[in-house]
């Protein structure tokens, strides 16, 4: 059963819920009712309520002064429950064991890649603390949110974060650089990105700056003045195909192994094979050691090889 409260015990509880919000002043909280997240209403307003809004009304206050009910200043004054800070913590905990296992993956899938995502997380770090939610770096180092509002925002962000799966993420991820690069007219490109595994495309969202140079020439087609979403120039189109490629031959790479003092392809990689195989025909010795040459920086002609 509700409990129910008489005049006096409302007295009572209103000189408590005052005792707290001065304790909360005290601690550089704003003087209003909606900066200390206070119920409690003027006594000339509590002389005029029905019984059982007196009784709602004490239930309010009794929650209010709960011990349970602890509050925390925030630097623009407003006050937060340590409960709704507690869960932003619990939650960046939750996404950093997450994205560091996702990083491990994606960072044993080639050679070096778990050295290319972290320097370009550390790279990139003052960047990510504006916009950390659209990437697989560890949230390290955040500041408390210093309004209310900003806090509700980063709970909602984690919790979003947390419930999408890196797959989710990765077919969103695809889907947007694919309708870009239509939009650029790159259609033979999006449809390599379109044509991927899940494996390259991780390569390639995580190891290669390819956002970067993609928005340094996309520009959507609702800015104002422009016909089309930009265009890529040679440089720019020629970096951009080499990474997609690089990272749709990643398991193609040439590997090289210690042979004394000398770094030697490894005759048992795909490249290795490659090279035996074309050594075995009868190219010149020019045309072999231009296939060498070319092959150590171009997988896509070692594929060549094995097609032909």
């Amino acid at each position: 059963m509700a409990r129910r409260y008489n005049i006096d015990q409302i007295r009572r509880l209103q000189k408590n819920v005052r005792d707290k919000e001065y304790r909360l002043r005290k601690k550089g909280a704003a003087d209003s009712s909606a900066a200390l997240n206070s119920p409690r209403q003027p006594w000339s307003s509590v002389k005029t309520m029905t019984k059982s809004q007196l009784n709602a009304y004490g239930r309010e206050l009794e929650r209010y002064k709960a011990r349970e009910n602890r509050l925390v200043v925030l630097k623009s004054g407003e006050t937060i429950s340590k409960s709704t800070l507690d869960k932003i913590d619990e939650l960046t905990a939750k996404w950093n064991a997450r994205a560091r296992a996702e990083r491990e993956r994606i960072g044993g899938l080639t050679e070096d890649a778990s050295d290319i995502i972290k320097k370009r997380i550390e790279q990139n770090r003052s960047r990510l603390r504006g916009t950390v939610f659209g990437s697989i770096a560890d949230l390290e180092n955040l500041e408390m949110p210093t309004t209310v509002a900003a806090a509700k925002y980063r709970l909602a962000q984690l919790e979003d974060m947390n419930n999408l799966s890196f797959a989710k993420r990765r077919a969103g991820q695809r889907r947007n650089m694919v309708s870009i690069l239509d939009q650029m007219g790159e259609y033979g490109l999006a449809t390599m990105v379109r044509n991927m595994t899940n494996n390259q495309f991780d390569v390639l969202s995580a190891t290669k700056n390819i956002w970067e140079w993609i928005n340094m020439y996309y520009k959507p087609k609702e800015a104002k003045g422009r016909e089309d979403a930009g265009r890529f120039d040679d440089m720019g189109h020629e970096r951009v195909a080499s990474m997609i490629y690089e990272a749709k031959n990643y398991d193609k790479e040439a590997r090289y192994i210690k042979v004394g003092d000398q770094e030697k392809l490894d005759p048992a990689s795909p490249m290795g094979k490659a090279v035996a195989k074309l050594q075995a025909s009868e190219f010149s010795r020019n045309e072999k050691a231009q296939f060498r040459k070319i092959a150590k920086f171009s997988p896509s002609f070692a594929e060549l090889v094995f097609k032909a």
